[in-house]
């Protein structure tokens, strides 16, 4: 297909298919080639001056470079890609940067919790904490209900780990709250699952257990074995709180990838967090990686259709150590020279 529309000289097309094809090798979990892929769109986006297609693809890849580790490609990618939705004022786009940010934001500090630096790991929590309520902000003003509960996990997740079980109820309150009146089963499940966290921390074990259960009879009905798994930890959790093994306030959250992807802990990380029985991958009985790591690759229960709207991660890896923060800009505010001097000479203003 993609050479009959080279063969009729149509640029878009051509991108279009390229993100397609794209999608073809993600889900084969050939990250290499979906990486060729989504560049090859990018540049004729860009030839062709079609900002809102060069500005998915820098999406694409973004969240690709972030779940392999090279930030210096991720950082680019997200710079570039902000810049051409602030361009476009497409607030959405935007907002899925900024999740983009806190999911590196996770992985540097559980990578400082398994280097025993707790006071930068909670930092780190704090920025993700931000740029999260950031993007939140960012989809309730462009009226994207899909992309508020998303941004709620991360929300909640890191208010667990800052120890705010009161803020992580309400977060996930007003997630669930979104998924039931959406229908978004898979985002349900894993609110279900952020609310029996909260719960715990706030030392509900009964209703935490409940909320535990539930959340894995949804992951299974999903199809999500990670999911599934992350909640069986969590029951685990919640039985050593109620027998006074582990202490509501040593519980550690939970291990968020790609703001949508619950997934059992690798072992160093669940060693450092007390969980000394390394989970093992529900899929295939291997154990789960250590971090830091660079070539795990797993893939997401929740994959999707591309789009500038970011619901999440189309591939998960536990091995990011690196953090950015974007900040807020004003509704009317246009790219600015500093923006490019940010990106480097690989930037192109268009």
């Amino acid at each position: 297909a993609l050479e009959r529309f080279k063969f009729a000289s149509d640029r878009r097309m051509q991108a279009t298919m390229m993100l397609a094809i794209a999608g073809v090798h993600l889900r084969s979990q050939d990250i290499e080639g979906a990486l060729i892929f989504f560049k090859k769109a990018r540049a004729t986006f860009n030839e062709i001056k079609d900002s809102r297609g060069e500005s998915s693809a820098y999406l694409q890849i973004a969240k690709l470079a972030t779940t392999i580790g090279d930030i210096e490609e991720a950082l680019w990618s997200t710079q570039r890609a902000t810049a051409l939705f602030r361009k476009m004022k497409d607030k959405s786009g935007e907002a899925g940067i900024l999740l983009v940010a806190a999911d590196m934001g996770f992985a540097k500090s559980w990578g400082n919790v398994v280097q025993g630096q707790q006071s930068k790991a909670k930092q780190e929590a704090k920025d993700v904490l931000r740029n999260a309520e950031l993007a939140l902000g960012l989809y309730k003003s462009a009226s994207n209900k899909p992309g508020q509960a998303v941004a709620l996990l991360s929300i909640g997740n890191a208010q667990i780990i800052l120890k705010d079980a009161e803020g992580a109820l309400k977060s996930a309150s007003d997630c669930l709250m979104i998924c039931e009146e959406l229908g978004l089963d898979h985002t349900k499940a894993g609110a279900v699952l952020l609310q029996a966290g909260a719960q715990l921390a706030a030392g509900q074990v009964d209703s935490a257990t409940q909320a535990g259960q539930e959340a894995r009879q949804l992951f299974r009905q999903t199809g999500d074995a990670l999911g599934d798994e992350a909640a069986a930890n969590f029951m685990k959790d919640a039985k050593d709180v109620e027998n006074g093994s582990l202490e509501k306030e040593n519980f550690p959250g939970f291990y968020l990838r790609g703001t949508d992807s619950f997934q059992p802990m690798p072992r160093e990380l669940a060693a450092k967090t007390k969980r000394e029985d390394a989970p093992r991958a529900a899929a295939g009985g291997r154990r789960a990686p250590a971090v830091p790591t660079s070539n795990v690759l797993i893939m997401s229960p929740n994959s999707g259709d591309i789009s500038t709207a970011f619901l999440g991660f189309e591939t998960r890896q536990a091995g990011v150590s690196q953090t950015t923060r974007i900040r807020k800009v004003e509704e009317k505010e246009e790219p600015k020279e500093a923006d490019m001097a940010i990106a480097g000479p690989r930037y192109r203003a268009e």
